[in-house]
């Protein structure tokens, strides 16, 4: 996840996912992967908040308190940060949100872990999606198989962000990526 994403009509699709699965009944714990690095000019999907947009209308209809608590970051100069997200995603207060930047990622995910212990439904947002080795030439945009079974091991639902990629067919992928799960829990 990165800060100039923040807002964009995935955010929507995911809190109201995640308000739907955590109900409530669950506390939910959000770790954003933040990762404020990549090519200038990225992340403009706020269009959907705009009046008349035929797709944001739709939208509205599903979660019509978060699509109105997210109107300003349609805003042109909207200060578009993972905190502002945070306080005016509509989850319920006892939501725990980690946002530490990745820096000694064996240190970062010890401290996630800690900070999300006392939830039980976690979500991962990277920026890519789970990779299927701890070897990946850009970590700070994955989630990397031996953190997802930290997760898992320590008795989390985990929803986990995967972006796919052109590498091959999408089903191919998620079988993949779900083999590839099911090979390190």
């Amino acid at each position: 996840m990165q800060d100039r994403y923040a807002g964009d009509v995935g955010d929507f699709l995911k809190l109201s996912l995640l308000k739907t699965l955590a109900g409530d009944d669950l506390r939910l714990g959000i770790n954003w992967y933040l990762n404020n690095g990549g090519p200038e000019g990225d992340g403009r999907h706020t269009t959907y908040l705009k009046p008349g947009n035929r797709i944001g209308q739709s939208l509205r209809l599903v979660d019509e308190e978060l699509y109105l608590s997210l109107q300003s970051f349609a805003e042109k100069d909207a200060d578009r940060s993972v905190r502002l997200l945070e306080q005016q995603s509509t989850l319920r207060s006892s939501s725990i949100f980690f946002a530490d930047s990745i820096d000694d990622r064996k240190k970062w995910h010890q401290t996630a872990l800690r900070r999300l212990e006392a939830t039980e439904l976690v979500f991962l947002d990277p920026d890519n999606g789970l990779t299927m080795s701890d070897a990946v030439p850009n970590p700070r945009k994955h989630v990397l198989p031996s953190e997802l079974r930290d997760y898992v091991t320590c008795g989390k639902t985990v929803v986990l962000y995967h972006h796919a990629d052109r590498s091959c067919p999408v089903d191919v992928q998620v079988l993949q990526r779900l083999e590839s799960v099911r090979d390190s829990t």
